[in-house]
């Protein structure tokens, strides 16, 4: 069965690591309703084996990820920071 998860992320570094059920696709990214940085992934509740996904935070004017990582959004926080996010995911062996 497929459902959406948030995941918290931070503003304050460059990355934040969550480990999802592989095969999970980033889907959104905003302030939750308590203004919390956070990431929405669909995952596979039937999957077992994990995966680590990173998330990369760029604030404008500051240099973007590898061609690696997926644009995801962008969000406004505090309406002054302007915040661009990168998702890539790592397969474990």
């Amino acid at each position: 069965m497929k459902t959406i998860y948030k995941y918290s992320i931070s503003t304050d570094t460059r990355e934040t690591k969550i480990w999802v059920p592989v095969g999970s696709t980033p889907i959104f990214t905003a302030l939750d309703p308590n203004k919390v940085p956070s990431i929405w992934v669909e995952v596979d509740d039937e999957v077992d084996d994990e995966e680590e996904m990173c998330i990369v935070v760029v604030g404008t004017g500051i240099e973007v990820p590898s061609n690696e990582y997926k644009y995801l959004g962008s969000f406004i926080e505090d309406n002054t920071f302007v915040w661009h996010i990168y998702t890539k995911t790592y397969e474990t062996p």
